[in-house]
């Protein structure tokens, strides 16, 4: 989940946004099975998986980028946050199915990062920005860039594996974390539209995904260092 690396232009463009097309429609036809899906990528289980739904349209409905100046990442005792740490996150459509297990930082001035089990050549690490909602809730947003692999979202081929497909996306979590501070639950939703600006309000969506989060925080384990 980082990267941009252009392809050759329009045409290449063009072309990945139609095999997208094509094989998402094939896909909720078929119901195909759901296994990982890439927090940033394009992945075919994942469009096809739970409550996600296919909805090209004329304009995004994205909401507007966080407002930095009015967060506050200090606990009400003036400590740490508890969303502060490294949390495994397993997502989840509707009726239980694990579509990804993410590695997540999240730190305390702000900064998200991830690592998943999406092919790297479709995303494989990316970051993100989160605020401080009240009571241990916390919503984040996280953009990234979507690239080509013929074998994981059927787009380009051998020649252009890796590359850019001309389009972005980002997902948004809302979670609460428990009150031991060990783990948090809550929702994602993912918007994956046409261009270079996932937040651009005039973009084509290309796809929207609803899915179920649940985290456990990683700490040291004192009895296993040397």
């Amino acid at each position: 989940m980082n990267r941009l690396r252009r392809g050759t232009s329009g045409e290449h463009t063009k072309s990945g946004f139609s095999g997208l097309v094509t094989l998402v429609a094939i896909l909720l036809v078929a119901g195909a099975s759901t296994q990982a899906f890439a927090q940033c990528g394009t992945p075919k289980q994942f469009m096809a998986a739970g409550t996600s739904k296919f909805a090209p349209s004329t304009s995004a409905s994205v909401g507007a980028q966080p407002d930095l100046t009015s967060m506050n990442r200090q606990g009400p005792d003036g400590g740490r946050e508890p969303i502060v740490g490294l949390w495994r996150i397993i997502a989840t459509d509707d009726t239980g199915n694990i579509l990804d297990r993410v590695i997540s930082g999240w730190t305390s001035d702000g900064l998200e990062f991830d690592q998943d089990i999406s092919p790297i050549l479709t995303g494989y690490v990316c970051y993100g920005t989160w605020i401080k909602l009240g009571n241990n809730s916390y919503g984040l947003t996280h953009p990234f860039f979507t690239f080509q692999d013929v074998n994981t979202n059927g787009e380009g081929g051998e020649s252009t594996e890796g590359q850019w497909d001309g389009n972005s996306a980002y997902f948004d979590y809302k979670v609460t974390v428990a009150k031991d501070g060990k783990t948090f639950t809550g929702k994602e939703v993912v918007t994956i539209v046409q261009g270079p600006d996932p937040y651009d309000p005039n973009a084509t969506v290309l796809f929207t995904g609803i899915f179920n989060l649940s985290a456990n925080k990683i700490e040291v384990d004192k009895k296993l260092l040397p």
